[in-house]
């Protein structure tokens, strides 16, 4: 008997393995779009739209400390490095707004 006979579910899975791999992929990063608030939308486009830390603050009426651990949280939410490169690469991937 080969292996494949004593357990042909494994024969099943073995080849849907990338396919669910893909989905899983997707999933999580729809389940990480949706799970950010108004607030990390908008610091997320401010960091995208290239604005600085104290920038950010000044139009979130923030301090920049506060601006820079909301940063880092929003980065590890998001499974992504807390540089600006990075949350733009995001952004672009999802398509989450207009970039000028």
């Amino acid at each position: 008997m080969t292996t494949n006979e004593i357990n042909p579910s494994k024969q099943n899975n073995e080849g849907n393995n990338e396919t669910n791999n893909r989905i899983n992929y997707f999933e999580g990063i729809e389940s990480k779009i949706l799970a950010i608030n108004n607030k990390e939308r908008e610091l997320l486009q401010l960091i995208c739209e290239e604005k600085s830390i104290i920038q950010i603050a000044e139009t979130m009426f923030l301090s920049a400390e506060v601006i820079k651990k909301q940063k880092a949280k929003l980065a590890k939410k998001l499974g992504i490095q807390n540089t600006s490169v990075s949350f733009l690469k995001f952004a672009m991937q999802q398509n989450l707004f207009k970039i000028d």
